[in-house]
């Protein structure tokens, strides 16, 4: 299948220093305890003196403003909250083949009710590493790709849906300068949506992008709409995706978990002697993935490496009403198909409004 580096939480945990030291302290403290103002602080205090030691042993030729150490400093605690919540809910990571994932930028989401959506966790990690859609530059020229996203179903409160997006680069350095490097992913986007019966389809329903300084330019917010707006189609489609359960996702440990492991899993006999080796594996940095859309990497993979088309008729998601009475609803997907083959390549590059 793949590596477990691939995906962001793994490498984030195995690149920062102080993981098991706060997730330590976090230990079983409620909600309300975690996001107690002293506590906060606490935790933010233990971050600030690792970065500032990180920046000591591994200066930069160039000197980092306070603003940009502050924004830094911001980022890294809101990559451990949702990592943190990711991990408290079982470390569970959805992902989906590129085939799949081309499909869903060809299939329209605005205006399905949010209510339909049924989520597998209350946090989870979505990957879309294999789509390599770019998303950032940073100021040094390196390129972002969208690794995938973080999902929070009722951060705060009932319908509230929390996002982070993370990205990844090609070729990264695997140096331990885990503050300035890019091993881990320096570029996250946290929105969040509150929805109500009466406002909850993505066509009215506001977003509120978290990170965005309220002093940003005209451009930034453009940036930030086109940003939601791509990277936001496919994610409620993952989830209408997961929602309708067009298929059981087939959970593995990726290639490179050690055998040997894997192994003494296959031949514990009790249920005991099989949770111990499986926390031991998660001790040691590997985790279960949930792989889906296989099926369409292998059915698809020879139509979608031509495309060979004039344009896609876009997909949708149907609101179907089911049972007794038609009182019931569920999602069933209208899939994207491609018209007047042979006409030309079909056009996979346009950004469409969520």
């Amino acid at each position: 299948m793949t590596k477990n580096d691939i995906f962001f939480p793994i490498r984030y945990e195995k690149s920062r220093p102080f993981i098991e030291k706060l997730i330590s302290l976090c230990g079983d403290k409620t909600h309300e305890e975690i996001f107690n103002d002293s506590f906060q602080m606490t935790i933010q205090n233990i971050i600030y003196d690792e970065m500032v030691s990180a920046e000591k042993k591994f200066p930069l030729n160039y000197p980092i403003s306070e603003e940009n150490f502050n924004h830094k400093l911001s980022r890294e605690l809101n990559f451990f909250w949702f990592y943190y919540k990711w991990r408290k809910n079982g470390r569970n990571i959805f992902h989906f083949t590129k085939e799949l994932l081309e499909l869903f930028e060809q299939t329209s989401v605005s205006e399905i009710p949010l209510n339909l959506i049924e989520f597998p966790f209350q946090s989870f990690f979505i990957s879309f590493a294999e789509l390599e859609r770019q998303f950032a530059i940073d100021l040094s020229g390196v390129a972002f790709y969208i690794d995938g996203i973080f999902v929070i179903k009722n951060f705060s409160k009932e319908n509230q849906i929390d996002f982070f997006y993370c990205g990844f680069t090609k070729n990264p350095d695997n140096s331990k300068n885990w503050l300035w490097g890019n091993y881990a992913s320096l570029l996250g986007e946290w929105f969040r949506i509150n929805y109500t019966l009466e406002n909850n389809t993505l066509k009215t329903t506001p977003y509120i992008p978290k990170l965005i300084p309220r002093t940003a330019s005209q451009e930034a917010k453009e940036a930030t709409q086109i940003l939601f707006n791509q990277i936001g189609n496919i994610v409620f489609n993952t989830l209408c995706y997961l929602s309708s359960k067009q298929e059981i996702p087939k959970s593995v440990y990726p290639t490179d978990t050690p055998q040997f492991l894997l192994d003494k899993l296959d031949k514990a006999k009790t249920k005991h002697q099989k949770e111990q080796i499986k926390k031991d594996i998660t001790n040691r940095g590997y985790t279960k993935v949930n792989f889906v859309g296989q099926s369409y990497k292998h059915s698809n993979s020879k139509e979608n490496s031509k495309t060979i088309a004039t344009h896609w008729r876009r997909g949708f998601w149907r609101n179907q009403a089911i049972g007794q009475g038609l009182k019931d609803h569920t999602l069933k997907w209208i899939k994207p198909t491609i018209v007047n083959k042979g006409n030309g390549d079909a056009d996979n590059g346009r950004i469409y409004e969520v």
